[in-house]
């Protein structure tokens, strides 16, 4: 058995693959490398196998199936994986040189935790041993930190998980937004401690603007924001101690989407708008004093609403 699994889905990231793959290789300890090639059809494959050819003495497994998105090339990564730990890795990113090393060591100095959070970093960086910046004794600790966006981070990248977790869960394959966020809330319910450690081991390239106004509204997208919200409410259903932190997550939520969709065409995605605004209503009371902003814009909102709807009346 391994002590690491690295697991890369790869669609068409020729570019950057040979990058992500120098930067784990020269790990200390028994690792694997699973690479899903989600049906790309630039010359990534090829460079995986060339290199697979050049590094015999390591264990790199090459899977190939049709596009299906991430969530399907990480769920086939984690069905093989073969390792103690799963790291997830994005085939355009890498880690900083000697960061595994420093992790896997603090790792097997913790083999109690369930989770160990780390740091992105942008660019390369000199990395040292990680310090501890905050223990978690308790899900509902780490369950609240990522609600609050607060050291744990809402993707799977940048965090050392349990394999065996990991197959005790899947990601949804439908999901096209919000799928890493529901995967992470879904390990640490199977969690009981973790670790945050301010190190930024990984390197996450920034290749494009992936800011909420960029983003192009589809219906496709508003199915998983929905499927996500409903996710968090049915998972965290019940827990009082939570309330507050999970609506006025779910609130900020709402609005950015309806907020996006108002910028295009609104008709268009009338139903999914009606659905958001009712779970704005819910979870109004709930919000916290960094909420205000999507306050402020939801109320101006519902007002300009009510007097299009009293024109249209009196014209009709």
């Amino acid at each position: 058995m391994n002590l690491l699994s690295i697991i890369i889905p790869l669609y068409n990231k020729g570019d950057y693959i040979l990058d992500c793959l120098n930067s784990i290789i020269d790990c200390k300890y028994d690792f694997e490398i699973i690479i899903i090639d989600d049906g790309s059809t630039d010359n990534g494959v090829e460079l995986v196998e060339n290199f697979s050819k050049s590094h015999p003495t390591k264990k790199i497994i090459l899977i190939k199936q049709k596009n299906s998105g991430p969530s399907s090339a990480r769920n086939k990564g984690i069905e093989v994986a073969n390792g103690k730990y799963i790291l997830f890795l994005d085939a355009d990113d890498y880690f900083n040189k000697n960061s595994l090393n420093f992790l896997m060591d603090f790792a097997l100095e913790n083999e109690d935790v369930d989770m160990i959070e780390f740091d992105f970093s942008t660019s390369s960086k000199q990395v040292s041993k990680p310090q501890i910046k905050k223990i978690y004794n308790s899900r509902l600790d780490l369950i609240k930190d990522l609600l609050n966006k607060k050291n744990i981070k809402s993707i799977v990248c940048g965090t050392l998980f349990k394999t065996k977790i990991c197959k005790k869960i899947s990601f949804n394959e439908k999901m096209k937004w919000g799928e890493d966020s529901c995967y992470k809330l879904d390990y640490i319910l199977n969690s009981n401690s973790g670790l945050y450690i301010s190190s930024p081991y990984y390197v996450n390239r920034i290749l494009y603007n992936n800011t909420l106004s960029r983003q192009k509204v589809s219906h496709e997208m508003l199915t998983s924001v929905i499927l996500y919200i409903n996710f968090y409410e049915e998972k965290l259903k019940g827990n009082k101690f939570i309330n507050k932190d999970l609506f006025n997550r779910l609130f900020k939520t709402c609005v950015s989407y309806i907020k996006l969709c108002r910028n295009s065409n609104k008709k268009e995605y009338s139903d999914e708008i009606l659905l958001l605004e009712k779970k704005c209503i819910k979870y109004i009371k709930y919000i916290k004093f960094d909420s205000y902003k999507h306050l402020i814009y939801f109320c101006l909102y519902l007002l300009i609403n009510y007097f299009q709807i009293r024109r249209n009346y009196k014209n009709g």
